[in-house]
């Protein structure tokens, strides 16, 4: 129920330059409950990029042949506000991994059924609902960050280490009352009461691209280990890739 009532909310995209697989897409999107769907030419992407805002792209590279890996990389790059399904035709297990390292969160073969198609919108789906309250939250906390002067930077590294006030002074060559000044300043614009919510807030800002880079490593390994057609696609090893896979993903703080 809460997956059917997901995918009729949330807007899904379709990457292609193919009319027959957008009718056709559009019908198994429209059997699964979305409603709303927009289809998008595949080169016009760069293009539409400030006005088209979708949770879940399909991107269809059917007919993208191996030399058009650029166009495939600049789309990943500009679906990365949303979540992003590869559509292919019998695509080798190289091409299919370096997608999913690169940004693609599932792969589906053409033509999809529709349990298959369902449960890769449902992953797609929580994977940009995940993103979205991470970055939002790295956001606000770097905002609050960078409003830090460099003279309270250097009081908050050494309170970080552990340092009290008094030292702190002499090794700033500062007033002990500058420090407590600097301190409190740090504080009120990290959002603190006190040292454990400071350290709370600065220990969480470090964290969120890890745990953004783990949201997209878990995503693609569950994509790939319920795939029906996982094993075929990556060459029989299914284990192999999935370690590729779950490597580190640079990802861009939008």
């Amino acid at each position: 129920m809460s997956s059917s009532i997901a995918i009729a909310t949330n807007p899904i995209c379709i990457a292609s330059n193919n009319i027959e697989i957008v009718e056709k897409l559009n019908g198994l999107l429209e059997e699964i409950g979305a409603k709303n769907v927009n289809p998008v030419n595949f080169f016009q992407l760069p293009t539409t990029k400030s006005s088209m805002q979708c949770s879940v792209f399909i991107a269809d590279v059917t007919e993208v042949p191996p030399a058009g890996t650029q166009q495939i990389e600049a789309m990943l790059e500009y679906c990365k506000s949303g979540a992003t399904i590869i559509l292919g035709k019998g695509e080798s297990g190289s091409r299919v991994a370096h997608w999913m390292r690169n940004g693609a969160v599932d792969y589906l073969d053409w033509l999809p059924e529709l349990a298959e198609l369902k449960r890769s919108i449902t992953i797609a789906l929580r994977h940009a609902a995940c993103m979205n309250k991470l970055k939002y939250e790295y956001r606000i906390l770097q905002e609050r960050r960078n409003s830090i002067t460099s003279g309270e930077q250097e009081v908050l590294a050494m309170v970080m280490d552990g340092l009290p006030n008094k030292a702190i002074a002499a090794r700033l060559a500062v007033s002990q009352r500058t420090v407590e000044a600097r301190r409190q300043k740090v504080y009120q614009k990290m959002g603190a009461n006190k040292l454990v919510d400071l350290i709370r807030a600065i220990d969480r800002l470090e964290r969120i691209s890890f745990e953004i880079n783990s949201v997209c490593q878990a995503d693609r390994v569950v994509s790939l280990a319920n795939s029906a057609s996982a094993p075929v696609l990556l060459n029989g090893s299914r284990r192999a890739n999935e370690g590729s896979v779950a490597t580190s993903v640079q990802i861009q703080m939008q």
